[in-house]
This record gives C-alpha cells, structure tokens and sequence, in this order.
C-alpha cells in the first residue's frame, strides 16, 4: 500500500486481491514465497510438534515459547482461548513436507506494469508458463528486468505440484549449463 493515497488506503486494505490468501494475487505469491523458505530454513524447531499436532486437528495446550513461536509467526492463533493453526500455518507444514529440487527454468515473458515475469520450469511441466514475481527474480540473480526474457536459470521448487499456482520457486541462480542428456524447453523452436 506504499502508492496509496490516504483517502484510498482503507479500501485498498481491505480488498481481496491485496490478501495473502487470495489466490493468484502479488501478495499470495509473496506469502508462499515468504512462507516456503521459512519451512526450508526450518525456522521453527521447538514447536513444530505442536505445529503439527494443530495441522492434524488437534487441540493441543501450548503456553511460553511454543505458543510465542507460533503466534509471533503467524503460524497459529489463540481464538476463544484455543490454539488454532491458521492458513499460513498450513503453508508451512506442506512446504515442509514436500520434496524442493533444483531443475531448470527458462523466463519466457517480463510484465513491467504488474512486475511479474512467466517461467517454464523443466522439471516440472515443460511448457507450461508458471507466474512468479519480477522482483524475485531481479534480486535472486542481479539482472535488471530486460536482461530476463530468454535467459536460462535454476531454481529450487516443488516439482510435485499439482498446479502452476502450486508451485513455488525459490533461490533463482545462473544456469552454467544443462545436464547431460536434457533437452531444453524450446529448444529448435523459433524464438
């Protein structure tokens, strides 16, 4: 809401598509971003039991630490005096849990007015253009935003996704070179 006027900004705060759990939205993309690496850098430890005893539907007591752990995070939520996970809590356990490899992407597009670039991931399903934010892509690999269109890169991701929206890339990084053996997305095909 940085560009908001202040006679806008209450029905900017409160629109849908500025919610982190709106889906297909800048903000939801950042949030599976944010929330993704927090679960890859394990970031909660001393109260993932309990992350998980919530997840499963459990009511589980939690006072000091854990409960700060999680509440400070956003992980859970005290509501009528009970300890619930919240969506976000959800997020991280399944970021958790799924399988995050390396594998090939290939910018196809750069959208300077919504600040989003399309991507074809290799490892996941090749042709099949997957959004993800300029922003992260600029600060990941250092290149200003004209030099992406095209451009080869890795990046981690969850290749067992079930949909585009599902998928979340992280750690963009200079591809040297494809593995032996892999045929690109697009290669022999006119650019």
């Amino acid at each position: 809401m940085g560009h908001v006027s202040d006679a806008q900004r209450a029905t900017v705060a409160d629109c849908a598509c500025s919610a982190s759990m709106t889906s297909g939205t800048a903000a939801w993309r950042l949030e599976l971003y944010r929330v993704t690496s927090m679960a890859r850098m394990r970031t909660v430890s001393g109260s993932l039991g309990l992350l998980r005893a919530l997840g499963a539907g459990g009511t589980p007591h939690a006072e000091g630490l854990e409960l700060q752990e999680l509440t400070i995070r956003a992980l859970a939520t005290v509501t009528d005096d009970v300890l619930v996970i919240t969506e976000r809590g959800r997020a991280y356990l399944k970021a958790l849990d799924e399988v995050h490899v390396a594998t090939p992407v290939r910018v196809t597009d750069v959208n300077l007015r919504q600040r989003t670039a399309l991507v074809e991931v290799t490892g996941w399903l090749p042709k099949e253009p997957v959004t993800v934010l300029l922003d992260q892509l600029t600060a990941n690999t250092q290149r200003s935003a004209d030099e992406l269109t095209q451009l080869w890169l890795q990046a981690d991701a969850n290749v067992g996704a079930k949909s585009a929206d599902d998928l979340v890339l992280t750690g963009f990084r200079s591809l040297v070179s494809l593995p032996a053996g892999w045929i690109p997305v697009g290669a022999g095909e006119e650019e």
